[in-house]
């Protein structure tokens, strides 16, 4: 749960950096930070699509789904759970980003 609302925030962060742009002065120093963990500014979609695939890969491991890292949750209620949310919130989100990527590139 933790690296899925880890990415979850990650990937909002960036897109919502990304729609505002690099000219915004507010930003500059957010900018900043991410050159300090090796994202360049002009690299935020790609760091996006990669955060949408390890979140992507986590929830197919917790579903049972993919074998990997992540372990299989064991407790039925949270799959379901979980399948609901990716259905519901996770592939809407994955199309929207998809879109933008579309119109900024």
């Amino acid at each position: 749960a933790g690296r899925l609302r880890y990415f979850t925030q990650r990937v909002g962060l960036l897109s919502v950096v990304e729609v505002l742009g690099m000219d915004s002065e507010s930003l500059t120093k957010f900018h900043q930070g991410l050159q300090h963990y090796n994202v360049p500014p002009a690299g935020i979609t790609e760091e996006v699509q990669s955060t949408l695939k390890e979140m992507l890969e986590v929830c197919e491991g917790l579903l049972g789904h993919r074998s990997g890292s992540t372990p299989e949750a064991l407790d039925g209620v949270v799959k379901d759970a979980l399948q609901e949310w990716m259905d519901a919130s996770f592939r809407p989100f994955e199309e929207l980003v998809a879109k933008h990527n579309q119109n900024w590139t």
